[in-house]
């Protein structure tokens, strides 16, 4: 899921009012600002660990790492979702 709630509230409410093209456009601008989060994540990534900060160092970085890892997975997820964006709202609220 995008990062801000806001944008899940925009697309699924597209959906809901079966307003594909807008959600389509609210879920190409969150995954533009995922991929934005991805890029600074893994440069990010790339400057603590050459200075020696990898996720075995402490329990701080540990979690730092896994946490904002997770986005990588949103960004896969929002992918999905765009390629088929009405046949996942009727998969997941089709009231059974």
């Amino acid at each position: 899921m995008p990062g801000n709630p806001l944008m899940w509230v925009l697309i699924l409410g597209a959906l809901a009012d079966n307003r594909v093209t807008a959600c389509r456009r609210w879920l190409i601008a969150g995954l533009a600002l995922e991929s934005l989060f991805c890029v600074v994540k893994v440069v990010e990534y790339g400057f603590k660990m050459d200075q020696g900060l990898t996720p075995a160092t402490n329990t701080f970085f540990t979690y730092y790492y896994m946490l904002t890892g997770f986005h990588f997975n949103d960004s896969g997820r929002i992918c999905r979702l765009h390629a088929e964006p009405t046949r996942y709202y009727r998969l997941n609220h089709s009231g059974t």
